[in-house]
């Protein structure tokens, strides 16, 4: 004979069960849509981007051709591990532009190594690769407490191209800090791959109106 406690828990979790599988429908309805979602995630987007940009009046009859990229400056005070990355994406945003950018051990050999906190005297460091300019770049802030679990970081820099010829200013850009967002869920143990998304998305940016070469009245 069954007790009115025994009965009240199979109610409880028959009724458990069809509201589970009445609230789960949608949800199994659901899933191939977010497959295909999953497939076209687009880049993670810089939210409501604060920059100031510097262009010299004469950039177009400097055009340079082979850059330098220094080693990333950490004006953050906390040893980032972010900084050959941020490098690595910056060449690339270089050479997408048709900018030549030097072999990074070349550049290293003629400047001081890391870690550096402090930027770098311009004048010390050109002249001493053959280079055409040199491209500097500062990170400012970096903040990740708040990827797992709101899918975002805050970052913040500055990145500066100067020609080697007289050590003047050629293009600038800074960005405030700002948060990134991952547009979609983090998987379990992919911290870092979002992580360096959204590093690629913030250098992405913030070399967004470097001119190309050939392209607004800049030199082939």
């Amino acid at each position: 004979m069954m007790t009115w406690a025994a009965s009240l828990r199979r109610d409880s979790f028959f009724s458990c069960i069809i509201g589970r599988s009445i609230l789960s429908v949608p949800a199994i309805l659901s899933v191939p849509a977010i497959l295909v979602a999953g497939c076209t995630t687009p880049p993670p987007a810089i939210q409501d981007p604060v920059v100031n940009s510097t262009i010299a009046d004469d950039f177009a009859s400097r055009v340079p051709v082979d850059v330098a990229v220094l080693p990333v400056v950490d004006r953050t005070g906390r040893e980032l591990p972010i900084l050959d990355f941020v490098r690595e994406r910056a060449v690339v945003e270089l050479a997408d532009r048709l900018y030549s950018p030097l072999a990074r051990e070349l550049v290293d050999s003629r400047v001081e190594k890391f870690p550096r906190t402090t930027p770098y005297d311009i004048d010390r460091v050109r002249n001493k690769m053959g280079e055409d300019a040199i491209l500097a770049m500062s990170i400012t802030d970096f903040e990740t407490s708040f990827l797992p679990a709101h899918r975002k970081i805050r970052m913040g820099g500055t990145v500066a191209l100067y020609h080697s010829s007289d050590g003047r200013l050629l293009w600038s850009r800074s960005i405030e800090s700002k948060w990134i967002e991952v547009p979609r869920r983090i998987e379990p143990g992919a911290l870092r791959p979002a992580e360096r998304d959204c590093v690629s998305e913030f250098v992405r940016f913030a070399f967004e109106d470097l001119p190309r070469k050939g392209v607004r009245g800049v030199r082939p």
